[in-house]
């Protein structure tokens, strides 16, 4: 056993209602992996010793196949508690970490990996309790693909599309028993991801050393956000395993909303200054609605389908295009390419198609190509130019048959409540109001055809356009009306062949 202490009492602990200037920490030594451990699995620890106990007995109980090193970091718990415990761990392969002042989980999780000697590394937080075959699946992910830099499996209580619920349980033992019949390894079943948020996290040891650790001027939130750009900035794939679940034993009447939504906006904010403008939330939260009926028509016998995604931001819509189709037929390959108004994606989607043109959304049926997909990531409504122009271009760049994917917006939810708040008309609204038997008659027009309505709610003022057009015209405090909830319905269109 090695045991070790780091001494971080001269450090000032960050304040998460401050700005702080964002250095990417670096992992600079050379690192020869052992050859007789594949992994170095880190549980972190502050206080909540039972959660710790439970985690650890877990990993224990549930990581057969695989040998593994365990380190384990007392962050800076209050009491000696926690260290005591994992000193009476009987794991011959230990290290203990023990550090005397919490400055941030990502600045213990640092000097941590300074200790990691293996081609893996595993970071599970003291609130998960792992599942059998947990660490065995997420290794055959990530070694089947050089390319894959992090892995993650899905779990409870998460964000990003990422939760499993295994269809509830009333008991540990009844969750073990349900993913033991889940994880069972099925490529089919993986997902590359915009971003990761992890309950547990695998990271190959190099792209660790090639692109930084954890930036420690995230001080809470939008560190995973920041960690996985850098992997994609450079050239790494994350990967989401659905066929690996573990349970995150952490309730939502745990949490500290208050202190959650100050250190929302402060990492938010950070990263928007770090990465010259992009949202991790909008730009990177921009989901597609489960379109897997209408799968097999579109690709209706075809080895390649040709996507174009049309203000998709950076990406999202299309990764979660492929990944649905991936789920249906694992034979079916898609081709991307990307049209974007706005110049600020244009870097972020040429790393996931073959190429990317940047220009008004009227000029798209300059394009001389036609494709089998159109996947539209705006609202066709939100847009200031009219809506049938739009659309007729759109379909311009559709080939016979091919399909379309769009939504538009309910804006008379937005205009309504506005005016309730401020008790006035608003003064400049531009974008149009249009009614579905409206898009109809439209694309009546051009031969096309809806064949599905996919209703979805979205929080109001997640599109920062919408946000800035009611401080401009309302002046009332948005805290209210960013509490509501707006339609947006999307659209699947067919044109005739």
């Amino acid at each position: 056993m090695n045991y070790v202490e780091l001494d971080f009492s001269h450090i000032q602990k960050p304040d998460p209602t401050m700005d702080y200037r964002l250095v990417r920490g670096r992992i600079y030594d050379e690192r020869t992996a052992e050859k007789d451990f594949a992994v170095t699995i880190i549980v972190q620890a502050f206080d909540r010793l039972e959660k710790t106990r439970e985690c650890i007995e877990s990993i224990f109980c549930y990581t057969q196949g695989v040998n593994y090193k365990l380190l384990l970091l007392d962050n800076g718990s209050k009491s000696e508690d926690v260290t005591e415990y994992f000193k009476s761990v009987a794991y011959e392969f230990k290290t203990i970490i023990r550090i005397n002042k919490n400055i941030t989980g990502c600045y213990a999780l640092n000097a941590a990996l300074h200790f990691v000697d293996t081609r893996y590394v595993a970071i599970v937080n003291n609130d998960i309790i792992v599942t059998a075959n947990w660490l065995h699946n997420l290794l055959v992910c990530i070694e089947s693909d050089a390319s894959i830099g992090m892995v993650c499996p899905v779990s409870t209580h998460m964000s990003n599309r990422q939760e499993e619920t295994l269809g509830g349980f009333d008991s540990l033992e009844e969750m073990q028993a349900k993913a033991r019949q889940f994880n069972i390894s099925n490529p089919s079943l993986w997902e590359e991801k915009i971003r990761l948020i992890p309950s547990v996290v695998l990271y190959r040891m190099e792209i660790l050393d090639t692109v930084g650790a954890y930036d420690t001027g995230f001080v809470h939130e939008f560190g995973d956000d920041d960690i996985s750009y850098r992997l994609r900035e450079n050239g790494y794939k994350l990967i989401l395993c659905r066929d690996t679940f573990v349970h995150h034993n952490h309730l939502p009447n745990e949490r500290n909303t208050e202190l959650e939504t100050i250190r929302f906006a402060a990492g938010r904010k950070s990263f928007l200054i770090k990465h010259y403008g992009l949202d991790a939330w909008t730009d990177m939260n921009n989901h597609l609605p489960d379109i897997g009926a209408f799968l097999p028509k579109i690709v209706y016998q075809k080895s390649f389908v040709d996507v174009l995604g049309v203000d998709v931001r950076c990406g999202n819509p299309l990764l979660e295009f492929s990944n649905q189709l991936r789920h249906y037929d694992r034979d079916v390959t898609c081709r991307f390419a990307g049209y974007t108004t706005q110049a600020l994606y244009y870097h972020e989607l040429c790393k996931i198609t073959q190429h990317v043109t940047c220009g008004a959304i009227l000029d798209i049926e300059k394009r001389e190509e036609q494709y089998d997909v159109v996947v539209l990531g705006e609202a066709v409504n939100g847009y200031q130019q009219n809506v049938e122009d739009v659309l007729s271009r759109l379909i311009k760049v559709i080939r016979p048959g091919g399909w379309l994917i769009c939504f538009a917006s309910d804006f008379r939810l937005i205009e309504n409540k506005c005016r309730m708040m401020a008790q006035e008309s608003i003064a400049y609204w531009p974008y149009p109001v249009m009614s579905e038997n409206e898009i109809r008659r439209i694309l009546c027009m051009y031969h096309a055809q809806i064949k599905a309505e996919i209703p979805v709610t979205i929080q109001l003022g997640i599109r920062d356009k919408e946000r800035k057009i009611l401080e401009s015209t309302c002046h009332v405090s948005l805290k209210e009306a960013l509490a509501e909830k707006v339609g947006e319905t999307y659209y699947i269109i067919q044109l005739s062949e």
